[in-house]
Parts: C-alpha cells; structure tokens; sequence
C-alpha cells in the first residue's frame, strides 16, 4: 500500500507547465542593472482549496529593475503568496504578472525558476558538506572557483568556515542533516550563497532573519545588505521587523487583498 501511494504522484500531471515555444528572456544592455522589470497588473487570487477565501483582489504594482522592495503585513496578508504566484506555483485567477513586459505564462518555466533565487526562514540543508550544500541544483557548466569565492565572500560564509580551528576542513565541512552541525545564522548565509551562485535575476529574501538571535541577524542583515548594494538585481524581502527592511527603496503594505505604499518611502507609481 505504501509504494502504491508513492508511485501515485508520478501519475499527476501537473496544471501549470510551459507553453510550446515558450520564451526566455535574453540579457539586455540595461546598464549596471541585472534584474528584471516585474509588475502585477490588476492580479485576483485565491488558493485553490480555499476557493471561497479571496487573498487578492485587482492587485497591481511594478518593480524596476535592480530595485530592493519590501512587502510588509499581518499574518495572512498575502506577502508569501506574492513570491508563490511569481514562481508559477499558482497561476492568477485574473490579471496578469509580468517580466520585462512579457507575461510569465509565455515564458519557459524552468528558465523562470531558475532565476529566482529564495531565501526561507528555516533554509533547507542537506547532510552533505557545505560546498556541496551551496552548490546544488548548479549548473556545472557555470561554475567556476572564482564564481564560488565571491558568492561567499558576498553573503559572509567565508568569515566562518575559514576560521581553520572551527571548521579545520574548511568547505568540506559536513553539515548533518538539516544542517544540525551549523548555527542559525551560518545556515542562513550558506543559503544566501546558494540563491546567489545561480545568478538568478530576482532574489526573495522571505523572513531570512526572524528566527535568529540579535547578533545573527545583525550578520545575515549585513549580508543582504552587501547583496542588494553590490549585484543590481531585483529584490524582494518580506519581514516583519523595521530593521530588515528599511533601506529598501520602496515598501508596500498589504492588507484585505490589497496595497498601499508605506509612508516616508518612495514608491513607483
């Protein structure tokens, strides 16, 4: 019964999935910016078990590219979902999101997750060292040493995993499962370092700091910070606390299926 139940899944076809000939989107002379344009434009939705619970209604907002936004809000406001919908976990109801002008529907789907990079709350390690740790789900091809030092000096893993008489294998440094070995904020910036080693276009930061102490969270907080400074893409965080969001560019406020933009910051209207 069990193995039945497994091999179950392998039966589902999936509702979401890319479209003949569907697009990616080609680097662009943009400057020094990386990321793409993203923009809901008049977005309904609601999860499709819960029908009858409206999360957005005629949402709508832009992001330039290379821009640090925040999305703030109570519990259930809709600021994850957001980050779901842009992944194409869940398709709108209504309305249309877009990169670069061209709706997400059109584009490759594995091209659209492959550049965007997550960073969680609770950062999901395997039981295998820290290098391979930052490098999964890389493609081989792209990497290279040089790429590998930067993205860690970058998000601050190479402050702790150099240091010989804590971690005298250095990146070959076993990390258990779920990374039980390591401390909070050191799993977080080796999850940094792994959205970053992808050179994804967008980075969501999703409560990369909630869970750690003040003096973790001051580090990680600093890592983002160098991030969004230093590679010009396009960047979401979502938080609750003022600390982790307050040199964003902009900062929307979601309440009852809708937006408005945080006073005292600049938005893009």
């Amino acid at each position: 019964l069990e193995w039945r139940k497994f091999l179950e899944f392998f039966d589902i076809e999936p509702k979401i999935f890319s479209k003949k000939n569907a697009k990616i989107i080609e680097n662009e002379n943009k400057g020094d910016k990386e990321g793409l344009d993203i923009e809901f434009k008049n977005v309904d939705f609601s999860y499709p078990t819960k029908s009858d619970v409206q999360i957005f209604k005629n949402l709508s907002f832009k992001i330039p590219s290379g821009k640090v936004v925040a999305f703030v809000g109570y519990s259930g406001s809709g600021k994850t979902t957001i980050t779901s919908l842009l992944q194409r976990f869940y398709d709108p109801n209504e309305g249309e999101i877009k990169l670069n002008d061209i709706n997400i529907k059109d584009l490759n789907l594995e091209w659209l997750r492959k550049n965007i990079g997550i960073v969680s709350q609770e950062p999901i390690l395997n039981s295998s060292t820290i290098k391979d740790n930052i490098l999964y789900g890389i493609d081989p091809s792209n990497y290279s040493d040089s790429l590998f030092k930067s993205v860690c000096d970058l998000s601050h893993v190479s402050d702790f995993v150099e240091n010989k008489s804590q971690f005298p294998l250095g990146y070959d440094t076993l990390c258990g499962e779920r990374g039980v070995t390591l401390s909070g904020g050191q799993k977080q910036r080796i999850a940094i370092a792994r959205a970053l080693i992808t050179n994804a276009k967008i980075l969501i930061f999703d409560e990369a700091t909630s869970a750690l102490d003040a003096e973790n969270e001051y580090i990680v907080q600093n890592s983002i910070n160098d991030i969004v400074k230093k590679r010009n893409v396009t960047s979401i965080i979502i938080a609750h606390r003022l600390s982790t969001i307050k040199s964003a560019d902009c900062i929307y406020v979601l309440n009852k299926g809708n937006r408005f933009c945080a006073p005292r910051f600049s938005c893009f209207e």
